[in-house]
């Protein structure tokens, strides 16, 4: 919101436009129209998260801009990216938001002081190789580029406060910074599923017997079930005038599978390790299952199902052997596009990570009876060789 004081020449208006070209493609919106430019000012221009769009002048204070608070780790070095302030930089840093100094108009010289509140950094490039520690500037420098870290999630929106000020000129802009977190994750028969839980989770979850853990096969499927609910911060975003914000449930898979033929004869089908980025998604071909708007307590809710989609058994095979672990997590973007996708042979990243990591693991072993496969220790009860649960298992270097 801006504070304005005074008239100005379309002559000095004109001078200051020029000077505004000074720093490409950050214009001075003040000067071009977007507002009465025959009012003295002073602008900040803020712009989303993941190198996004300026916010709206009419919209810096309510809701603001927005990005992930920086607890992930862009570039898989294993230390989060708001612990990273050596001045080495984060390669490949996204998550730091625009912002844009503008002298006043008209210019009288002088300094423009910067205040900030709440849980943030700025910085002199978008990768963290350069703390900007002043806050006061020389008119005479501006326009002027810096960039806003959000260093902790933020319990409200708007939670980071950034205003300008030269003499009797002011403008604020204001940021969030989203972040989430694991809040349950149920994987035993015995788990009552949430009475809240979303309808997509739902509708998936009653497909496979409406319980977590081993799944009854059923005349399709022979499937091991897990459930997530994530809890999103600040509450009450991804509706209304946040609607632009879009989540997605995501996934990290490490596998080994392999078969032993009717002939005794051992077969590798596959062997794919953890993709090598933190961010890098390699199981995630659909949205089904998923429930990804958060709702009024900012909750998200994701069912996976790992499993044989066919419990038929061919005449040539005897056994079968899964081992997973997985890494489950939320990704968000701030443009109104959903994050998605990322196979197993096309990892991909999209968006940005906005949860902790959830370990989780499985173990299929099924041996064929009367052209079925079926588990070797059978479907009630889960065993060192059929189970889902949370944490890692060790995989084997080569199968047994």
């Amino acid at each position: 919101m801006l504070s304005w004081l005074g008239r100005q020449s379309a002559e000095k208006r004109q001078e200051q436009a020029d000077a505004g070209q000074r720093d490409t493609g950050n214009v001075n919106r003040k000067l071009f129209g977007q507002v009465d430019a025959s009012v003295a000012a002073i602008d900040l221009v803020i712009h989303h998260g993941q190198h996004g769009a300026a916010v709206d002048d009419a919209k810096e204070e309510s809701p603001g801009a927005f990005t992930v608070a920086n607890l992930n780790d862009t570039n898989s070095n294993g230390a989060p990216d708001n612990s990273e302030n050596d001045g080495n930089g984060v390669a490949g840093e996204k998550d730091l938001m625009k912002l844009v100094i503008h002298p006043p108009t008209p210019n009288r010289g002088g300094e423009v002081e910067l205040t900030v509140t709440g849980s943030a950094a700025i910085w002199k490039d978008s990768e963290k190789k350069a703390i900007e520690p002043r806050r006061t500037f020389r008119v005479a420098q501006l326009p002027l580029t810096r960039w806003v870290e959000v260093t902790a999630s933020s319990e409200e929106i708007g939670a980071v406060r950034i205003t300008a000020t030269s003499n009797d000129l002011s403008d604020t802009v204001v940021a969030t910074g989203v972040w989430g977190e694991i809040q349950e994750a149920l994987h035993d028969r015995d788990q009552a599923v949430w009475p809240d839980i979303g309808a997509e989770t739902l509708r998936m979850v009653n497909l496979r017997g409406g319980k977590a853990g081993l799944a009854t096969p059923d005349v399709k499927y022979l499937k091991n079930v897990i459930l997530f609910k994530f809890v999103i911060f600040p509450k009450g975003i991804g509706g209304g005038d946040t609607s632009f914000i879009k989540f997605d449930n995501a996934r990290q898979m490490q596998l080994l599978t392999w078969r032993i033929k009717a002939s005794g004869k051992k077969v590798v089908d596959e062997n794919i390790p953890f993709p090598p980025g933190d961010e890098l998604v390699n199981d995630d071909k659909s949205q089904a299952g998923e429930t990804n708007v958060p709702d009024a307590n900012g909750q998200l809710f994701a069912h996976d199902a790992p499993g044989l989609r066919s419990w038929r058994a061919s005449p040539a095979e005897d056994q079968l052997f899964y081992r997973y672990n997985f890494l489950e997590f939320t990704r968000v973007r701030f443009d109104d596009v959903q994050p998605q996708g990322g196979e197993k042979d096309d990892p991909k990243v999209d968006g940005s990570r906005c949860t902790p990591k959830v370990k989780w693991t499985l173990a299929h072993t099924l041996k064929k009876v009367e052209k079925r496969w079926t588990r070797t220790t059978g479907d009630e009860t889960e065993s060192s060789v059929n189970f889902i649960k949370l944490g890692h298992s060790k995989l084997p270097a080569k199968t047994p």
